[in-house]
């Protein structure tokens, strides 16, 4: 799912919100999905609420078949940064299948990125150099420690930080 309709997603300061009741339904609903991409309709910190450190649900959802998702946020280029990954992580080890998330979001003139992915056995974690709000702390590491651990790979995680580069070609649907 793609909004391509509000071209403010491309500039900052953006004056829209995402749905926040729609990110957190469709974070409820979408457990028997197999992939998942949704850019723009819902901010991934609202899809990944009920995970956030200190938020009480009574059941938090399961996604058993769900391989590949991918959300954007605005909250990449934040100090909530750390949080909204210890609640993706959190996430991740209630997808038993899964083998690529990616999150994503737009900062002025970059591309902001953290990507999770599994090949075989090898887990790395992707981080764009341009998320420099976002500081990894000890807390995420440990909390994407744990999904590989929880899979029972005999692995650490590798990290490898890249640089991205956004191209701007008119459209939001280009970027």
């Amino acid at each position: 799912m793609f909004e391509a309709s509000n071209r403010s997603y491309c500039h900052e300061p953006s004056p829209r919100t995402a749905d926040r009741a729609a990110g957190r339904s469709l974070g409820e609903q979408s457990r028997r999905l197999r992939d998942l991409h949704v850019a723009w309709m819902v901010d991934a910190g609202d899809f990944f609420y009920q995970f956030w450190p200190g938020v009480a649900v009574e059941e938090r959802t399961e996604w058993p078949n769900l391989r590949y998702l991918s959300l954007t946020t605005k909250l990449l280029r934040t100090r909530h940064c750390d949080p909204l990954l210890q609640a993706a992580a959190a996430a991740a080890e209630r997808m038993p299948k899964l083998l690529t998330m990616e999150l994503w979001g737009i900062g002025v003139s970059v591309g902001l990125g953290f990507a999770y992915s599994v090949q075989d056995r090898n887990h790395t974690i992707f981080v764009s150099k341009e998320m420099a709000a976002c500081t990894l702390e000890s807390a995420t590491i440990r909390a994407w420690q744990r999904v590989v651990d929880i899979r029972g790979s005999p692995c650490n995680l590798e990290f490898d930080v890249k640089q991205l580069r956004l191209k701007y070609q008119g459209s939001a649907g280009d970027v």
